[in-house]
C-alpha cells in the first residue's frame, strides 16, 4: 500500500483515506516536497489530534520518505502531522493534516486502551467464573482494578515526561537557531559559506570571502564559480567540466588566466575547444568576440594600430579610406605596396632620380634606395 503526503505551499494533502491501524509500526509514507522549499531544512512532528500533545518525530530519509514509528500507533484516534521549515534565519510551520488511527485487536509490547482492556479481561473472567474460579472472582476483579490504576499512572507519567522532553527539545532548538542567526548576523562565518543559486549572485548576497556556484546551465556565466571580493562577486571559472556535471570530478577541466599559477592537484594540458565553449572576462564567448581580420588565410584575434609615426626610414605611408571617408594611415615597406598586379612601389621608386646633395656647385642624384640611405634629404635643405 502506498501512502503519499504532498506539500502545496504551507498546506499538506494526503492521498489516502485508510491508514494502518493501532499497534502498527515503522510505516513508510512518501512525502512530496513543494519545489519552493527545495534546500530548506524540514522537521516533521506528530501530535494527538484532540489535544495536540506531542507523540513523536518521524524519521525523514534522504529521499524525503517518512518512517512513522510505533509510538504513533500506540493509541487509536486522530493524529496531527505538521512540519517546521528552516532557511537562514526564518522558521515557519506548515498547516496540520489529520490522519485517523483505527482501533485494532492486535497486541505488541504496549497495553491496549482502557476500553479494550476492560472488554478482554471481563470476557476472560466471566469464562473462568463459569468454569472454575467463581469463588475467586472478587479477588481477581480487585487485582484488575489495581492494575488499571497502575497502567493509568504509568501512562500519565510517561506523557508528562514526553511533554517535558518536547518542551526542552523545542527550547534548545529555538536557542540554537537564535545563536546561529546571531552568528550569521555578526559575520562569524565570513569566508566559510558556500552558496549556490540560479543566475549571477545578487550584490547583497553573502560577505567577502564567501563562494557561490551558479547552477543555471544556460545564460551569462552559466555554471560558474564566484568569490566575493571587496563586496563584488568575481567570476573565477566554470565548474561543470567537459563531462557536464555541476562539480569538479576527477578528469574535469578548468580554465585559469595564463599568468596565474596552476592550482595544486592540477596539471597543464593542451586542449582544443570550440569558440562557443570558451568564455572571456566580459562573459562573452570567443566566437562572439573573435575578429574577422584575415592574414594569409588565418583569422587574427587582434589588430594592433598605433597613431604614432614609425621613424624607420625604409617605411612608406599608405592611406586606407572606408566608405564613410574616414582614413587610416599605415606604414609599411615599399616592396609590400603594389601599384598594379605585377609592379611594386619599390620598383617604381627605384626607377626615379632622387636628390641626394649639392656640393661645390654640383647636384648629386641617386635612386630610391640611395635617397633612403641619405636620410630622405629635401632639395630645400641643400639650398
Amino acid at each position: 500500500m502506498n501512502y503519499t503526503i504532498t506539500q502545496n505551499g504551507l498546506n499538506l494533502e494526503k492521498s489516502f483515506d485508510s491508514f494502518p491501524t493501532q499497534f502498527s509500526e515503522n510505516v513508510k509514507v512518501s512525502f512530496i516536497r513543494d519545489p519552493l522549499f527545495t534546500g530548506h531544512i524540514m522537521i516533521p512532528f506528530i501530535a494527538y489530534g484532540r489535544n495536540k500533545q506531542y507523540i513523536a518525530t518521524p524519521k525523514m530519509l534522504n529521499d524525503d520518505t517518512l518512517i512513522f514509528p510505533k509510538e504513533v500507533f500506540k493509541e487509536s484516534g486522530r493524529i496531527a502531522l505538521s512540519f517546521s521549515i528552516a532557511n537562514d534565519n526564518e522558521v515557519i510551520y506548515t498547516n496540520i493534516t489529520d490522519i485517523r488511527i483505527n482501533k485494532s485487536s492486535g497486541k505488541l509490547d504496549i497495553l491496549p486502551d482502557e476500553e479494550s482492556w476492560i472488554t478482554v479481561l471481563s470476557n476472560f473472567l466471566m469464562q473462568e467464573l463459569r468454569d472454575r474460579i467463581n469463588p475467586a472472582i472478587q479477588t481477581v476483579l480487585k487485582d484488575t482494578q489495581d492494575l488499571q490504576e497502575v497502567v493509568h499512572q504509568l501512562v500519565s507519567e510517561t506523557n508528562d515526561r514526553l511533554d517535558t522532553l518536547y518542551d526542552n527539545t523545542q527550547s534548545k532548538t529555538d536557542e540554537l537557531i537564535e545563536q546561529l542567526n546571531q552568528k550569521l548576523h555578526n559575520g562569524d562565518f565570513n569566508g566559510l559559506t558556500i552558496l549556490n543559486g540560479i543566475g549571477i549572485p545578487s550584490p547583497t548576497l553573502g560577505r567577502d570571502g564567501d563562494t557561490y556556484i551558479n547552477t543555471n546551465a544556460e545564460g551569462e556565466y552559466a555554471q560558474y564559480f564566484f568569490i566575493k571580493i571587496d563586496g563584488i562577486w568575481e567570476p573565477q571559472f566554470k565548474v561543470a567540466g567537459k563531462d557536464g556535471t555541476d562539480t569538479l570530478p576527477v578528469g574535469a577541466e578548468v580554465l585559469i588566466d595564463y599568468d596565474q599559477p596552476i592550482p595544486v592537484g592540477y596539471e597543464e594540458v593542451e586542449e582544443v575547444y570550440e569558440a562557443t565553449e570558451v568564455y572571456l572576462e566580459n562573459g562573452k564567448t570567443v566566437e562572439e568576440s573573435i575578429s574577422s581580420i584575415d592574414l594569409d588565410g588565418n583569422v587574427q584575434p587582434t589588430l594592433s594600430i598605433s597613431t604614432t609615426r614609425d621613424s624607420t626610414k625604409e617605411k612608406v605611408k599608405v592611406q586606407l579610406t572606408d566608405s564613410s571617408g574616414k582614413a587610416i594611415m599605415i606604414e609599411t615597406s615599399a616592396d609590400q605596396v603594389y601599384v598594379n598586379d605585377d609592379t611594386k612601389l619599390s620598383d617604381v621608386l627605384n626607377g626615379q632620380a632622387f636628390y641626394i646633395k649639392q656640393e661645390d656647385g654640383l647636384l648629386y642624384l641617386g635612386n630610391y634606395t640611395e635617397w633612403i640611405d641619405a636620410g630622405k634629404p629635401s632639395m630645400l635643405q641643400g639650398e
